[in-house]
Parts: C-alpha cells; sequence; structure tokens
C-alpha cells in the first residue's frame, strides 16, 4: 500500500521564513554588544568590569553569561531602608522599549505608588533621564546591548539606593542578542537584606539549553542567600517546558509566585510571560492591569515583612 508523499513547506513560507532570518541577523549586526555598562551621572549606579561583587561570586561565570559587579558600598554607609513602615509595594513591566504613547505617565504613576520598580527592555533615552531626574529615582542599569546610541536591558527605580548587587548577561543562543539581569540587595527596616533579581529571561530558543544555564546561574546566587528574596521580571515561559523550569528552579528555593487579581498578564499560548516570585515575606495582595503604553501588561504586588527573632 502506497502512502501519500510528505508535504513540504511551499515557496511562499520558505521566504517568509528566510525573510525572517535575514531581519534577525541584520540586527544582530546592528548592535554592540560589549559587556559594558553605560549611566548618566546622577541617574544609574553603573556596573563595573574590575570587580566582582562578594554577594555574587559564589560560581565561576558560564561560557555564555558574564556576571558583572557594581562598586561596593562601605560597611560603615547607612543605606535607608527600601520599604515603608513594614511594606513594600513592588512592580514589574517590561515597558517595551518606551515605543507606545503613555509609557512616561504610566510609570510616573508607579514611582509615586511603589517602593521598588522593575523595568525589562527599557532604553536609557533621553526623555527617560529626565523622568527620571524629575522623580529623584535611584537607578540600577544593566546594559544588555546598545543600539542606535541608546543603551538597552533591564532597570532597578527606587527611592533609595541599593546596597550591593551584580549583573549577569545571558546570550540568546540563536540571535547572540544579550539578555541583563540585575541581582541586588536592598536593606529593609526589621534588619534584613532583600535580595531583588530582575530577569529578563532567554527567548528566541526552543530548546532549553540557554534557557536552562540563565536560571541556574541566578539560582546559584540565590541559594546563599538566607533572607528574602523577590525574583521577578519578563521570564518568557512561552511554552508549559520553560514555566516547569523555572518552578522546579525556584520552588525548591523556597519561592512562591504571588498571586495576582485581576491577573491579565500577556500570555503566549496561554501562558504568562511575566511573574513574580517571592521568600520571606506576606503578600498582602497584586494585580496584573491592562495598559495600552506597552505590549506587557503591568503587576503590582504588595508585601508586609516578617518579624525576625530580633524583634
Amino acid at each position: 500500500m502506497s502512502h501519500p508523499p510528505l508535504r513540504r513547506p511551499g515557496p511562499a513560507r520558505l521566504l517568509i521564513f528566510l525573510a525572517m532570518t535575514l531581519a534577525v541577523l541584520c540586527l544582530a549586526l546592528w548592535l554592540d554588544t560589549a559587556l559594558s555598562f553605560d549611566g548618566q551621572p546622577g541617574i544609574s549606579r553603573t556596573l563595573s568590569h574590575n570587580d566582582f561583587s562578594a554577594a555574587c561570586t559564589s560560581a565561576k561565570p558560564s561560557a555564555v553569561a558574564a556576571p558583572l559587579a557594581m562598586p561596593q558600598v562601605q560597611a560603615e554607609t547607612q543605606t535607608p531602608s527600601l520599604d515603608r513602615h513594614g511594606q513594600l509595594r513592588v512592580s514589574v513591566w517590561n515597558i517595551y522599549k518606551q515605543s507606545l504613547p503613555g509609557w512616561d505617565r504610566r510609570l510616573t504613576e508607579q514611582l509615586h505608588s511603589q517602593q521598588l520598580v522593575l523595568l525589562q527592555e527599557v532604553g536609557l533615552t533621553p526623555a527617560l533621564a529626565a523622568l527620571l531626574r524629575r522623580n529623584h529615582s535611584q537607578t540600577l542599569l544593566a546594559k544588555a546591548f546598545r543600539w542606535q546610541d541608546t543603551v538597552y536591558g533591564v532597570m532597578n527605580i527606587s527611592r533609595n539606593v541599593a546596597g550591593d548587587g551584580c549583573a549577569e548577561l545571558a546570550t540568546e543562543p540563536w540571535t547572540r542578542i544579550p539578555k541583563a539581569a540585575i541581582l541586588a540587595y536592598y536593606p529593609l527596616s526589621n534588619g534584613q537584606r532583600l535580595l531583588v533579581i530582575n530577569l529578563h529571561g532567554v527567548n528566541f530558543s526552543w530548546d532549553l539549553v540557554g534557557y536552562r544555564r540563565q536560571l541556574q546561574s541566578l539560582v546559584r546566587v540565590l541559594a546563599r542567600h538566607t533572607g528574602p528574596v523577590i525574583f521577578a521580571g519578563d521570564i518568557n515561559t512561552w511554552r508549559q517546558a520553560r514555566q516547569q523550569m523555572l518552578d522546579d528552579a525556584l520552588l525548591p528555593q523556597g519561592l512562591t509566585e504571588a498571586s495576582l487579581m485581576p491577573d491579565l498578564r500577556r500570555r503566549v499560548m496561554g501562558l504568562p510571560l511575566d511573574h513574580l516570585y517571592y521568600r520571606g515575606l506576606t503578600q498582602l495582595d497584586g494585580e496584573a492591569l491592562s495598559t495600552p503604553a506597552s505590549d506587557h501588561n503591568l503587576l503590582s504586588v504588595s508585601f508586609g515583612l516578617m518579624p525576625t527573632q530580633t524583634q
């Protein structure tokens, strides 16, 4: 009995695939992917090649991840606590390179209502720099790449400076475009240090090798920290295997995913891309509301601090 011949992709589909591949390769050629960190005085604390922070050097960097450290804070420096009267409000938002109208108004609202804003896919444009100055913001910027004289990456924004931390870069396996993460420590009013990991997850790869390597590099630092943790960002969990890998990495470390109501996070194939996991805090509320100012909706979660043994 003869079998029907296998269907091959038509010429139109092949042309579309080749055009997409060429577009991605051309974009990669435009990017300056040197592992350096840029900032503007008074805007962003910049990260340096020279010395690793003691907080983030537990393991050697992998072949596709290059951790870079920010300058150490002197031990005698007293940094104000991140929380306000024992409560902490955190926003997580992929701001889509500030390419849609209304991003500035929406971000300003978050800066006024939250103690910590975690941005992914953010560009340090003159408009953003001016907004940060007006709001007297303390920022950390981890550069993923530079394109057309603008640095893009992930950013932490708060009223108070971080105590210590480092950055991590992971290269996309196919496009070779880096994805960045910030690992930063903030003092809390109960005497603890909060570890905040702000991540833009590896995306353009069906296999899980690069995604696993990126998560493992961050979890190695997380596993050494005994205090409270926030692990959040656009983690690109667009298929179940990615979501399972993320849970397998974080849940054994005692982290729980924040509950959101309503939960209007952006979804691909039914799965949300953006997440906030936490440990050592009490969630008070959480929501993900729709906004036309980005292609991702914004997460906002409120926490209460847990009492310590010395309190």
